[in-house]
This record gives C-alpha cells, structure tokens and sequence, in this order.
C-alpha cells in the first residue's frame, strides 16, 4: 500500500452476511478484514473487493491460542452453547492453556512457571475473543444465507399460486407466513466488548493508523463509541467534537444469487458513474467538511442510483436503501479512542497519541424509502 492510500478497514467485524458484503462491495473501496487465525470467508465475487490484515502473532501464541481455541469448542459442544454465548470463559480457557504450557515448560527446565506479561495475556485475551466472534458470525452468516434461499424458494411458490406483487389474492396471501427475515441482533451482542478486542489486536497489526477509515454496518457501534468518549472527555478543558453526517441515500440491493450479483456487479463497477463516485469519497475523506468535496459526493451518489437501476432494475415500492453517514472526530486521538473503548486494557501504542481517531464509515440499511416532501 502506498504511504498516501487511505486503508478502510471492516470494524469492529470480521466476517459478515452476503447483504452486507454486497453494499461494501459497491459503496465502499477496497476494505480489509482482521483476520487472526481462522481464514476470513471471502465469496466468489469478492477477491478484488476484499484484503485481510493479519496481526503480528509469533509463533508460540498462535500455538497458544490455537489451544485455548480448542478448549472453547469443546466447552461450547458440551454445553450447547456456541461462540459468543460462551465467550464469558475466554479468559478461563486462555487461562488454563497458559498454565499447562508454563507448568510443562518450567517442568522440564527444573525451575518455577513464570506468568506471561500482562500486555500479551490482553492481546491473546483479544484474539481468542476475536476468533469466537468470527465463529459467532459465521453461523449468523450461514443462517441469512439459509433464510435467503428460503425466501426465493416461496416467491417461486407464490408465483406458481398466480400470486402477484400487489397482492391480487389477498385471501391466499392471509394463510401464508410472513417474509422470512434474518435478525440483526447479533451485530450488538457484546458489542463493547467486541470493539475493545478488535482494537487490542489492532495495535500489534501492521496497519497504517495514520491513513486508516473504519467502516461498520451498525449505526449502533457508532452511538456506542460517541457515549464512551463523551464519558472520557466529559471534564477535559478542551473536549473533543464529534459531527455526524449523512452522505448519501443509495438503492438497496435486490436478493439475487451469487453468479447474477457478479455480473451486475462488473456491470456498475465498469460504469463511469461508480469511478467518478469513488473518486468524489476519496476525495471528501481527505477533508470531510468541506462542503464543495461534500456536495460533489452527493450528486455522484444520485448519478449511482441511476446507473444502478439500469443495471439492477427500478426498485420496489418501499424496498430498502442503504444509508451512507460519516462520523468524524476533532481534538481526539487514536489513543483516547482505544483509552476510551477499552480502560482496563492495556496502554495502547505510544504513536496511537499522535494519531487522530479516525473517521467512520457506516453503511447501514434502511428498511424502506424516505417518503417524498409531497407524501
């Protein structure tokens, strides 16, 4: 990466649904995942899209974590609890590794089992929350793409019935069971947590900081970083001013399967209209309150939006739409915000004091279009 590329990075997430991929894909440049042990999911229209980051591990905490990875899957299948839900004994787990590795080692050297340092026991405490997240996600992952399939098979159903958009048959449509949905629950479970960890592991990654913008899907991971650095700052002389912002309102995505979205993909992604849009958001990440750099982004997002319906076709009445906000920071650095998400943490790195926080990038989905000012 060149010094003067800007590295937009998945946060505080590591693998997410196909849906949210898909907005990435076309309404964000190149992002990078954490990846620490386990490979990170790519699908098979995503390798120009998507670059994994891998944090600087030796060796020996890796064969570490591996077992302390290990001890929580077989904890997790013993108690029918799966990732996340049987995070609260990463420690525990991470604990009992350490142990029975230092115990062994001092063993055979004849002396006493030293503890490791506090800062690595943090690191790994991180990565080993990291992985169970991963596994947490992949299943909620798995299970969208399970409801997906579901969902096209009863359109194809409803089609069969004579069943029409506008509900011609609305004694037919009444017996049958609503749209199948995924939950976004997920997203927030444990999210302080989770963005603690992903920070930890962060700061032993070989990441640009300095050029570094974090995207999210969930306006939620933003509210929970303003309310902690708020609590943080709260009795500085000089606090620290967050502004949000939304860029842009652009067309949700219709469910189509893999080889289809690949195409139209191409299809957009070859449009002048998509280059000139990626050029307007790399050039408002340079200075994102200039209102000129901000006004030209919107008018390339509306010049989107019509590329994409030539391409993906009118959207439906009341059909969703991603949202496209930028939170930005002023008088706060990379440090505060790493001091403020994890204060029982250890200090994070002495160039994070130098280093503004940086801005994010919250991609979320909507769940129908704004009505106009005439409705």
């Amino acid at each position: 990466m060149a010094p003067t590329d800007r590295l937009y990075m998945l946060f505080p997430y590591q693998i997410l649904p196909d849906r949210d991929l898909r907005h990435l894909a076309l309404f964000a440049p190149v992002t990078h995942r954490l990846q620490v042990l386990e490979p990170v999911p790519i699908p098979p229209w995503g390798p120009s899209h998507f670059e994994t980051l891998c944090p600087e591990l030796s060796e020996e905490a890796a064969e570490q974590l591996r077992g302390a990875r290990a001890g929580f899957r077989e904890f997790a299948a013993v108690h029918q609890d799966h990732c996340l839900a049987a995070s609260y004994a990463s420690e525990t787990l991470l604990r009992q590794s350490w142990e029975s590795r230092f115990d062994i080692q001092a063993s055979l050297r004849g002396g006493d089992a030293q503890s490791p340092d506090p800062g690595n026991r943090a690191i790994l405490e991180a990565a080993l929350f990291l992985e169970m997240a991963a596994e947490f996600d992949l299943r909620q992952a798995e299970l969208e793409a399970d409801l997906t399939r579901a969902a096209h098979l009863e359109t194809e159903f409803r089609e069969i019935l004579g069943i029409d958009e506008e509900g011609a048959l609305e004694d037919t449509l009444e017996t049958l069971s609503p749209t199948l949905a995924a939950s976004r629950a997920h997203l927030s479970f444990m999210l302080p947590r989770r963005i603690a960890s992903w920070l930890r592991v962060l700061s032993i990654s070989p990441a640009a900081v300095s050029s570094l913008v974090l995207v999210t899907v969930s306006q939620e991971v933003v509210d929970e970083i303003l309310d902690r650095v708020e609590a943080l700052t709260r009795h500085r002389p000089s606090r620290p001013v967050a502004s949000q912002r939304v860029l842009a309102t652009l067309p949700g995505l219709p469910s189509l399967p893999s080889e289809d979205f690949e195409a139209r993909l191409g299809a957009v992604g070859a449009a002048p209209e998509h280059e000139e849009y990626r050029r307007a958001l790399e050039s408002l990440m340079v200075a994102p309150e200039n209102p000129e750099r901000q006004e030209a982004l919107g008018s390339a997002s509306a010049d989107l939006a019509e590329a994409m319906e030539n391409v993906f076709g009118s959207p439906a009445l009341a059909s969703p739409v991603t949202q496209l906000a930028l939170t930005v920071f002023s008088d706060l650095s990379l440090a505060d915000l790493a001091l403020a998400m994890d204060p029982g943490g250890s200090p994070p790195p002495a160039r994070w004091a130098e280093t503004p926080a940086p801005p994010i990038l919250c991609l979320t989905e909507l769940p129908e279009l704004p009505l106009s000012d005439g409705d």
